[in-house]
């Protein structure tokens, strides 16, 4: 019972040494009891030898007792051999599952280690493209700055430019009249003079020298005006693409659609950023808005009856719906341009909530037209 004790804790120990220490020293425990038993068993025949006197009965006791003590032997050997092959195989398979183990954990280690390698490259990967977003935001901010500067000052170039082309202008038209005055006054003079005595050339070679001084001035003021000209040129040129960012141009004006709110709202809005709500003079104007594909407010109201575009003028052209001004609603009386695929006009309540569309004239056609 002892030994079956000892058995089962040792069973549940991790060593496999201590078991096959364990199973030899149980199976020579047996053989030494065997012995023992049978040693003791001997002179126990021996004593009874003495006592009987039957040998034929004393022959059959001793064989049966030594075949007993035999069979014993031979179990305990086949059950010590036995346990011996069992924990062989469970050391065998023991190594087997602590080798697999030991290549999984190798394995998930390498793994863990390439994982935590991407990671930090992928950061630092991130880090750089965060750096390269911010600069590039601040080079966009830097360029759009130098931008509005850049235009502004081409602006008062050319204003001033003008200002100066138009006096120079008005100065050469003074000096034609004064010179065509004088050419006539010259004339007249020398008409007269022809008449007169040699006493009075003086007179006519001074007058021809006026002429000469004024003929002089005014080639000088077609050469300045030339000048002035090639130089405004060049300056409209440079203002040629002056509309804002994100401000699509279309002939002499630049356009923006903004968010949601009614006609009074949309037209504040496009006041603060220097224009008004869009006035669509052509169809072509027309095709250009509708590319943008926008549902919102245009620059059309009626008031006392009429329709009217907010430069105080009436519609020469005009792209409504299919019956429309219908004033379907009541108090209909405001336009929109709709994303249907004609991008038609319709009237609407002017409180009802839509995107607008500003339009602003750029510098260059102002310029022009000044």
């Amino acid at each position: 019972m002892v030994l079956l004790m000892l058995w089962v804790c040792l069973m549940h120990s991790k060593s496999l040494l201590y078991q096959s220490c364990f199973a030899c020293y149980v199976s020579c425990w047996c053989c030494t009891a065997c012995s023992q038993r049978v040693t003791m068993e001997k002179k126990h025949m021996h004593v009874q030898h003495s006592r009987l006197s039957n040998s034929a009965s004393l022959r059959n006791c001793r064989g049966s007792e030594s075949r007993f003590h035999l069979s014993v032997i031979l179990f305990f050997g086949v059950f010590s051999t036995c346990l011996l092959i069992g924990l062989l195989v469970t050391n065998a398979q023991y190594n087997d599952a602590k080798r697999r183990l030991t290549e999984d954990l190798q394995a998930l280690k390498k793994t863990h280690a390439s994982t935590i390698s991407e990671r930090d490259r992928l950061k630092i990967k991130l880090d750089e493209k965060s750096k390269e977003q911010s600069m590039s935001a601040q080079n966009i901010d830097s360029k759009c700055n130098s931008n509005d500067e850049l235009q502004s000052d081409l602006t008062d170039r050319l204003l001033a430019c003008n200002e100066s082309l138009f006096n120079i202008t008005k100065e050469r038209d003074e000096l034609k009249v004064r010179l065509i005055e004088s050419l006539k006054e010259g004339i007249d003079e020398g008409s007269s003079l022809q008449n007169n005595s040699m006493d009075n050339m003086t007179e006519t070679i001074d007058l021809s020298a006026v002429s000469d001084n004024l003929t002089a001035s005014f080639q000088e003021s077609e050469k300045k005006l030339s000048f002035l000209s090639k130089d405004k040129d060049l300056l409209n040129a440079k203002l040629d693409t002056t509309c804002p960012l994100g401000w699509p141009k279309f002939n002499c004006s630049c356009y923006r659609v903004f968010g949601d709110g009614s006609w009074d709202e949309g037209r504040a809005d496009c006041t603060r950023e220097g224009g008004d709500l869009v006035v669509i003079n052509n169809p072509e104007e027309q095709n250009f808005l509708a590319e943008l594909g926008v549902d919102g407010w245009i620059g059309l109201r009626e008031t006392e009856g009429s329709w009217l575009w907010v430069d105080g003028t009436a519609p020469n052209f005009t792209s409504w719906s299919v019956n429309q001004t219908d004033n379907g609603g009541g108090d209909e009386d405001c336009a929109h341009m709709t994303s249907d695929a004609g991008s038609t006009w319709n009237d609407l309540p002017c409180n009802a909530t839509k995107s607008w569309i500003c339009e602003k004239k750029y510098q260059q056609c102002l310029l022009h037209n000044f």
